[in-house]
């Protein structure tokens, strides 16, 4: 009896010990970490060169992009400069910015015209540069182009950046896949705390009625931002009244005579291209007939939005400095600082610049010394 009941122990050891052995096998193959914010999952294999991360795009289609992402090809102008901000501009492969973004680009990056030039409508020109994802426009997701790298197994990720929850949500995304999560929160956290200041610094002033009317250069003729439109939204943190927020969401045509019916108090000049500024949209509509009955015309309260090289307006890096410059447009008296100040401090805070990396800059807009 007393030799049955060692061997029962031993028994009990030895299956207790590979029992043991195989959790411990198991757990050295996958190790999983959640993200608590999403339903993406970082996935590292053990022996595996590549590990994969699972992220929804901003259309919320499921991707598994490579990890930690070390290859991009932009189709949208508006991404590269966010992914500069991040500290992740060697992963670009190709794609450019916006009209103009590409002169504050190069300096950021000496390298900048060592580029490869990919034809980035050309999908055999995309695949020959074995990107991890293609980043392209919402408003593209039915272009052929895009459904053919999708059948090379090739991820695109899809970026709708015309709200400010959105422009976090592809800050946070980029973060993980990038591997540049602090980066990413930091700017995120930077960049509330920016808005959250405009906010308190404007509070309890008067509301003027206030005209987002954006040049394009292709037809010679304004849009204004309508619904959710950031243009509209910036304004009313800015302590202003939108005319065009009630219109449907988007790039809306406007003329003249409906400006007239809105008979704005101020009016925001915004261009995308540095060869027709601002100032000379501005100008332009301050000499013409037409408009002399405005009141933001007739007043002389017509501004020309700060670029250089990226226009203020849009959600970009630099959207609280557009942000800034706006609400001390709408109430100078409230919003006592230095345009030229902060938009320096910015640059040094979102992209570590250096004073000669400044220097080069080059900003043209009203209201910025």
């Amino acid at each position: 009896m007393e030799l049955s009941n060692n061997i029962r122990k031993n028994l009990k050891t030895i299956l207790l010990t590979m029992f043991l052995s195989v959790i411990l096998a198991m757990s050295g193959c996958t190790t999983v970490q959640s993200d608590s914010n999403a339903n993406n999952t970082v996935v590292n294999n053990t022996g595996v060169d590549s590990s994969t991360i699972l992220l929804s795009d901003d259309l919320n289609n499921s991707l598994t992009i490579n990890y930690p992402c070390k290859s991009v090809v932009s189709t949208y102008g508006m991404v590269p400069p966010i992914i500069y901000s991040l500290d992740a501009q060697d992963t670009i492969k190709a794609g450019k910015g916006i009209q103009g973004s590409d002169e504050f680009l190069k300096i950021l990056n000496p390298n900048f015209d060592n580029m490869a030039q990919v034809n980035t409508e050309n999908v055999e020109e995309i695949k020959k540069t074995n990107p991890d994802v293609v980043f392209a426009p919402y408003w593209n997701e039915k272009s052929g182009i895009y459904t053919q790298l999708t059948s090379l197994d090739v991820p695109v990720f899809f970026v709708d950046i015309e709200t400010v929850p959105n422009y976090y949500k592809l800050l946070s995304n980029m973060g993980k896949m990038f591997n540049k999560s602090e980066k990413a929160d930091y700017l995120i956290t930077y960049y509330k705390e920016k808005v959250q200041f405009v906010k308190d610094t404007v509070e309890g002033t008067d509301k003027p009625k206030v005209l987002v009317l954006a040049h394009s250069a292709k037809k010679n003729s304004f849009w204004t931002p309508g619904g959710d439109f950031w243009g509209n939204e910036m304004v009313e943190i800015a302590g202003g009244e939108s005319v065009s927020k009630e219109l449907e969401t988007g790039k809306m045509p406007v003329n003249v005579e409906q400006i007239a019916n809105w008979n704005p108090d101020k009016i925001i000049v915004i261009t995308y291209s540095r060869d027709f500024t601002s100032i000379d949209a501005k100008n332009q509509l301050m000499n013409d007939e037409g408009w002399k009955e405005i009141n933001a015309v007739k007043n002389g309260e017509v501004y020309g939005m700060p670029n250089d090289g990226d226009s203020w307006d849009v959600l970009s890096p630099k959207f609280t400095l557009g942000l800034i410059w706006t609400a001390k447009v709408l109430h100078p008296e409230a919003m006592n600082i230095s345009i030229k100040e902060e938009a320096i401090q910015q640059y040094i805070d979102v992209y570590n610049m250096t004073p000669e990396q400044i220097s080069k800059v080059n900003i043209v807009g009203d209201e910025v010394d």
